[in-house]
């Protein structure tokens, strides 16, 4: 597809530069960069190349019969963009496009892992060998060991860049029907975190990405003079050339399974897991609009269908080659061989069926309705697998029955609005709306949502205007299965009073509102606020799951709320100078309360603790453009934005020798400062300069030489738990300089 993009530029270059109707555009120049520290946050989502830099090309022509354009920016970059388009004046278009978006992640991330192909990471047998052989009293240690390997790691950039290219293509109208094709294909490549685990070790690796989504749609239209008509039709293709994980055991050289080898992860000698499988989608849309009805009324109708299948192979229980029959728990199968697991794939299939009406009427001038009615509706054909028992983390075989859920939710959403002009400067409206979730396999099967909400406007005059309004809704459950908490075996294993946030009654208040002045003596000023309370409840069910001694209040989330407001002014003085300022504040809260169980899971006071959760963010904006001189403008941006987030924790269990201490704050603040001066040289020929300067500030639970190998304490003495990939994020301070020149002919 690129090469047919890169053609058709050819072709339009070939026979047009030298055309009078042509106007372009170029620019380019030379940047200076300099940082103190090399953290990836400067370049996360973009390109700041050291050197020569084309920044822009853009190349325009006209003609009585069709029309071509090209645009070009950061040219041959990681964050690219390239347009070319067609047009004539039949209706027949062509367009093709080339975007490149880069997501820098880490700089500093290491491993000492090596990675002998896409997807397999390997230690030295020899490392293995000792570490297996160690124990915290010989010589060396396990302490001592990992120490060692802690410094020898390898250099892992944690990078994806995003790489889409498609096209679309508008064919002449046959009367009244109109056609549209369009294709784009993305690839997805780099590297990322993953954390893999092996019992209660866990080890952080850099996850291979190589993967690539292909679209392509039909459309097709037809248009009368009170109604259309759309049918469209597309297709999606996901494919990962990297299907599965594995990785070394740093303490394991051979496989075991053992009754002890499970916490400290001394079982498998290598753990694996799959990654994100192939996948197709298929969906219909047919959309219908119909206008000048009686009453003056509008009706919309979407009706859409989408299927989705997925049938990767299955990987087996385990790598583990120990865990056979005869083993610690006794397997009934050969767990690492593929052929003992009851199917081989999933066989996937769900269908999703959307609908959505809306008729919307103004009988009067002063009097408005809309009634709406929305439904989704998800059927999974996917059959239940049952398993006779499961690998946990590649190290123990647990007997328990295991059996896959198959989803099928259905959501329903009725409302109707009425809106009134109260007075020639007063319009006010009411609503209501009912939600109804329906789901399968899970504690709560149907929730009812009742949503009342009322908004005023105030105009006294064209240019101001205020805006009120409030939400009340309350969701309710309809049932409650505790039978969703207990395993095959009939035992808790989720504490009974646990009610989860998507299903949990609520009660919600929220208040909103605007000022909008758009001209305050030149000025355009606009004010927004608002505020969201939620309330969670238990509902319906038994809290204490039939326990005498358990307490009977509700875990989880218990509280949440939100509080925003935003200021923005602009001015515009003349055609030399304006400016635009913006201030946002966000306030987000939550509460929640859990419980610390051992094996048998209890619910007492003794054992309870809760979490209060503050972040609050804040944004300043500034742009100003201006021109001193007749030939001299000037671009100046300043943002500042800084978010802190808080945790408070109380009622922490253990004996009276525990202090509670709450998390460390966390800090992260962003300003940047951009200047652009661009000079007229002569016609068409502007000499450009800019500086931008970027301060980054960050303080989170570990900031600074975050460890390969943690849980390490004194010599001799080892309680490892990790391995980390040594990333964070870090301080610092950077300068850009540029000069360039561009010209317009």
């Amino acid at each position: 597809m690129r090469i047919l993009f890169l053609c058709a530029l050819v072709i339009m270059t070939g026979s047009l530069f030298a055309a009078e109707n042509v106007k372009q555009e170029i620019e380019f120049g030379f940047n200076y960069k300099n940082l103190d520290v090399q953290e990836a946050k400067f370049e996360e989502y973009r390109v700041i190349p050291k050197g020569l830099s084309i920044n822009k090309y853009r190349l325009d022509f006209e003609s009585p019969d069709y029309g071509i354009s090209f645009t070009a920016k950061n040219v041959m970059r990681d964050d690219q963009f390239a347009r070319f388009l067609y047009k004539r004046e039949n209706g027949l278009s062509f367009s093709a496009w080339w975007d490149k978006t880069p997501h820098s992640l880490s700089l500093i991330s290491r491993t000492p892992f090596s990675e002998i192909s896409a997807g397999v990471f390997t230690l030295s047998d020899e490392i293995q060998r000792k570490l297996q052989a160690s124990t915290t009293t010989t010589s060396p240690t396990t302490n001592d060991l990992l120490l060692d390997l802690a410094k020898n790691t390898n250099a892992v950039p944690l990078k994806l860049l995003r790489d889409s290219y498609g096209f679309d293509i508008g064919l002449p109208s046959l009367g009244d029907v109109g056609f549209k094709i369009s294709a784009n294909r993305e690839n997805k490549s780099g590297t990322k975190a993953i954390g893999g685990t092996l019992g209660f070790f866990t080890i952080e690796l850099p996850e291979p990405v190589d993967y690539e989504t292909t679209k392509f749609s039909l459309d097709t239209s037809l248009t009368q003079k009170n109604w259309n008509v759309d049918l469209a039709y597309e297709y999606s293709l996901f494919h990962n050339k990297v299907t599965e994980m594995t990785w070394d055991n740093p303490k394991r050289l051979t496989d075991q399974a053992s009754a002890s080898g499970y916490s400290g992860g001394t079982n498998s000698k290598s753990g694996r897991t799959s990654l994100y499988p192939d996948n197709t989608q298929h969906m219909a849309t047919f959309n219908v609009n119909m206008l000048d009805l009686p009453l003056n009324s509008y009706f919309h109708t979407t009706l859409s269908y989408a299927l989705l299948t997925q049938n990767a192979i299955f990987l087996p229980y385990t790598i583990n080659t120990a865990i056979v029959p005869g083993s610690y728990a006794n397997p009934t199968v050969n767990a690492y061989d593929p052929t003992a697991l009851p199917v081989s794939s999933l066989n996937g299939n769900r269908g999703i069926f959307n609908q959505s009406y809306i008729l919307s009427s103004r009988p009067w001038d002063s009097l408005g309705t809309r009634v709406g009615y929305r439904s989704e509706v998800v059927s999974n054909k996917t059959v239940e697998i049952v398993f006779p028992g499961k690998a946990t983390a590649d190290q123990n075989w647990s007997s328990s029955i295991y059996t896959s859920k198959v989803y099928s939710p259905h959501r329903q959403n009725l409302d109707v609005d009425i809106d009134m002009d109260v007075f020639s400067n007063v319009t006010a409206s009411a609503g209501g709306g009912l939600e109804i979730m329906e789901r399968t396999k899970r504690e709560v099967e149907k929730t009812k949502e009742s949503v009342l909400r009322g908004t005023l406007v105030y105009r006294p005059v064209s240019s101001f205007s205020v805006r009120a309004g409030y939400i009340l809704g309350l969701r309710r459950m309809d049932d409650f299965e505790i039978s969703d908490y207990k395993n095959s075996a009939g035992d808790l294993i989720e504490l009974p009073g646990l009610r989860r946030v998507d299903v949990a009654d609520r009660d919600r208040n929220e208040v909103k509102g605007t000022v909008q002045w758009t001209d305050l003596g030149g000025i355009g000023l606009s004010l927004a606020a608002f505020n969201r309370d939620d309330k969670y409840k238990p509902g319906i069910g038994d809290l204490t799951g039939g326990i005498a001694t358990n307490t009977n209040y509700m875990y989880g989330i218990l509280e949440s709320s939100a509080q925003g407001g935003t200021v923005s002014a602009d001015w515009m003085l003349d055609e030399t100078f304006d400016i635009s300022l913006l201030y946002d504040i966000q306030n987000v809260k939550s509460t929640e309360r859990s419980n610390v169980s051992g094996a048998v899971l209890t619910q007492d006071a003794a054992n309870d603790w809760t979490a209060t959760n503050n972040d609050i963010f804040h944004t300043i904006g500034v742009d100003m453009n201006f021109s001193p001189l007749s030939k001299l403008g000037l671009m100046v941006g300043y943002n500042y934005s800084i978010g802190k987030g808080k945790i408070t924790v109380s009622d922490i269990p253990g004996t009276t020798t525990v202090v509670e201490t709450d998390p460390a704050d966390t800090k992260s603040a962003l300003q940047e400062l951009a200047i652009r001066p661009e000079y007229t040289i002569g016609e068409g020929l502007v000499l450009v300069g800019g500086y931008i300067l970027t301060i980054f500030d960050v303080e989170d639970f570990a900031v600074e030489n975050v460890p390969v190998v943690a849980g390490l304490t004194a010599a001799g003495v080892s309680s490892p738990n990790a391995i980390f990939l040594g990333d964070s994020l870090r301080d610092f301070t950077a300068h850009v300089g540029y000069i360039g020149l561009k010209y317009n002919w």
